[in-house]
């Protein structure tokens, strides 16, 4: 028996969120480019008519998901750096860079398929989009991040405003390019976004995303100190 249509806002917020999952399903299970928004409808089991009235098209369907990725990975990353955001004020030391940036790129070790999406952004994503979604989507995706940005900018001195921000931001830019590299294939292709098969969940991904944004952070303290604001990746 076909679902029946949502009628209310919960009930349409439900539908939104079970097309959502069956989303995430298929992607870490058959990756993007084999992804299909009938593979996903069939998955949350809908008609395939029916994922249109949530999502206009494929792009905005995963680009809807990434925004709920990334919203967990800050959660995830906020409680690792408790520690750190509990000593607001104090200057920082070489162990608290190499913590914040250990901290980052395990967090995102631990979510390949957000990783996929990120490397996905630019040239898939985004590409699909017409230019009021692109904008609404790049300035939703920037808001979940300037909380927890702020913050690190309050713990962690002299941190330059802005920096918390520029920080998680060039942690997602290196974290989608390594697995790129890694993975032995040119940024952005679609086929490329299999989480299932990701190396943004091995060993050598996290070491390398750590040593690039320890050097980051130490760049950005610098940066405070003398008070220069460079642009966000």
């Amino acid at each position: 028996m076909p679902a029946q249509r949502a009628r209310d806002a919960r009930a349409r917020l439900g539908r939104r969120r079970q097309l959502l999952a069956a989303a995430a399903s298929c992607l870490d299970s058959s990756g993007y480019a084999a992804t299909t928004m009938s593979g996903v409808a069939a998955a949350a089991g809908l008609a395939k008519g029916t994922t249109y009235l949530y999502f206009r098209s494929k792009e905005a369907l995963f680009s809807e998901l990434l925004l709920d990725d990334q919203e967990e990975w800050i959660r995830a990353l906020e409680e690792r750096s408790n520690g750190l955001l509990r000593s607001a004020g104090r200057a920082a030391s070489d162990r608290d860079a190499s913590a914040l940036a250990l901290a980052l790129a395990e967090t995102l070790a631990q979510r390949p398929r957000l990783v996929a999406l990120l490397a996905l952004r630019h040239p898939v994503l985004t590409a699909g989009l017409d230019r009021e979604s692109t904008e609404r989507f790049e300035r939703r995706r920037q808001e979940q991040l300037e909380e927890l940005g702020a913050r690190l900018e309050t713990a962690v001195a002299p941190l330059a405003p802005g920096g918390g921000l520029r920080l998680l931001l060039a942690a997602q830019a290196l974290a989608a390019g390594c697995a790129d590299l890694l993975a032995g294939a040119p940024s952005g292709e679609p086929e490329r976004a299999e989480p299932a098969r990701s190396p943004a969940a091995g060993r050598n991904f996290t070491d390398e995303v750590a040593r690039g944004l320890e050097a980051w952070v130490r760049a950005e303290l610098g940066r405070g100190e003398s008070g220069s604001r460079p642009p966000a990746p």
